[in-house]
């Protein structure tokens, strides 16, 4: 595009902007947190706030959302959701102001890892405790769920994607979304607020999900990777 004044300036800001965008992002990512993290990451430039500060404010901003699951009433585990998107929009435009910027770094890379991974796991933690405290159990599969979430961040670092060639697959890549993340804290919020006594059930399935993610994930990649060297050895 060619900038030759102020409203052709405005208008090609606004479609560098527009593209911003990762190919992992959900339907969710697109309709919600884009829209939102767009202004965020705007504001950023303008007040010079580095990507790696915006990791950081969404790690304090997640953590306070795994607290207020920790509270565990109904009204502050809503309150949670809603505080746990604001991290997400941070989430998104660190990011965002990294590729603007051109401050793309490996710090930054493994410092959005470490803050993505200590905020779900923190939070499925708080969920767990909660269960524990409202209903009788809970607190335990809380800690397992949490390994489940270093685990399946672990996988997802080594194998970006698995390579996805059928519904399984496609299936798998799915699962791993934070679309999938959200619908466990509706979930969560809908039992704490109508039936207390579902919440420890409901982290064995968090726990056992958790676990069976990053197990089934690893188990496809393997497969699909060694399948694809055989056919490259075998003769044409």
């Amino acid at each position: 595009m060619h900038v030759r004044d102020a409203p052709s300036a405005r208008r090609a800001e606004d479609h560098l902007f527009a593209g911003l965008g990762s190919a992992i992002d959900t339907r969710l990512d697109r309709a919600l947190h884009r829209r939102l993290s767009r202004p965020v990451t705007r504001a950023a430039i303008a007040l010079g706030i580095t990507p790696n500060q915006l990791s950081v404010a969404s790690l304090l901003v997640g953590l306070a959302a795994a607290w207020c699951f920790w509270l565990g009433t109904p009204v502050a585990t809503m309150v949670g959701l809603l505080v746990y998107v604001v991290a997400v929009v941070l989430d998104h435009a660190d990011g965002e102001v990294a590729r603007l910027t051109l401050a793309e770094s490996r710090l930054g890379e493994w410092l959005d890892i470490l803050v993505d991974t200590l905020v779900h796991a923190t939070m499925v933690i708080a969920m767990g405790l909660t269960a524990e405290r409202t209903a009788g159990g809970g607190a335990l599969l809380g800690v397992v769920g949490a390994l489940g979430v270093v685990a399946s961040a672990a996988v997802a670092k080594v194998w970006p994607t698995t390579g996805a060639v059928d519904n399984v697959g496609a299936t798998l890549e799915n699962l791993g979304s934070r679309d999938g993340f959200y619908a466990m804290l509706l979930l969560f919020i809908a039992a704490r607020a109508a039936a207390p006594g579902a919440l420890p059930p409901l982290m064995i399935v968090v726990a056992l999900g958790s676990q069976a993610y990053w197990l089934a994930r690893a188990g496809y990649t393997l497969r699909a990777r060694t399948g694809r060297r055989k056919t490259a050895r075998s003769p044409k």
